[in-house]
């Protein structure tokens, strides 16, 4: 029989495991980084495995992070307990460090614009990994430390 863990006790797991995915997806996507720098990025008509499965996975982490509380075998009640003012507050925080991320990101890349640096080809897949990546750790570190 499964002990019941405290509200606590589920939130905290929910920060380790957001932690372990942002962390995987980091190894993940400058592996997908390094691949495309010898082809044209994401702007092939036939885009490789692993560019769709960086996709996928960038999918999964946003919405994991923004899209529910976390789907780890919990009951509805458990889910709608856990969506509380705290994780709307780490939300909302996670949502500022990926917008200053995505705003540094793309200001470099108008900075491309104006042939002041040269953009490489997998600047599109680094600038949405930077911010998930920014993100997840934000989310998942204050949601750790809100019920240390």
């Amino acid at each position: 029989m499964k002990k019941r863990q405290t509200i606590e006790e589920y939130t905290a797991r929910r920060g380790r495991v957001v932690l372990l995915m942002t962390l995987a997806f980091t190894c993940f996507s400058v592996s997908a980084c390094l691949e495309t720098r010898h082809t044209s990025g994401l702007n092939e008509p036939n885009i490789s495995a692993q560019a769709l499965t960086w996709c996928v996975y960038a999918l999964a982490l946003s919405i994991w992070i923004y899209g529910t509380p976390g789907w780890l075998s919990w009951t509805r009640a458990e889910r709608r307990i856990l969506n509380d003012e705290f994780t709307k507050a780490n939300r909302a925080n996670a949502t500022r460090w990926a917008f200053g991320v995505f705003c540094a990101s793309g200001f470099l890349q108008c900075l491309s614009a104006f042939h002041a640096w040269t953009a490489p080809v997998w600047w599109p897949i680094a600038s949405v990994s930077a911010a998930l990546v920014a993100a997840g750790i934000s989310f998942a570190i204050a949601d750790m430390r809100a019920n240390a």
